[in-house]
């Protein structure tokens, strides 16, 4: 994965628990979780969000917030 996130798959972006990135400090290379964001946006909004292809399938979903609790009925929406 590059610093836009992109796999090495082409048109595919990760995004996540899972999601590492490169990160340079001090003239140090090292591989860093991607998980701190999405800590920091959950604490701070509720909500649902869904990705959507270009043909309108839900493809994943984000919870936070008290809609976590909703995992598995999103679950059921993503196309597989």
């Amino acid at each position: 994965m590059n610093a836009q996130l992109q796999t090495t798959a082409p048109h595919v972006h990760a995004l996540g628990d899972n999601t590492q990135y490169a990160s340079e400090s001090a003239g140090v290379s090292r591989t860093l979780p991607y998980v701190r964001p999405i800590m920091a946006a959950a604490k701070v909004e509720e909500g649902i969000w869904h990705f959507v292809d270009a043909l309108g399938q839900v493809r994943g979903f984000v919870l936070s917030g008290t809609q976590t609790s909703r995992r598995a009925e999103q679950a059921k929406r993503v196309t597989a």
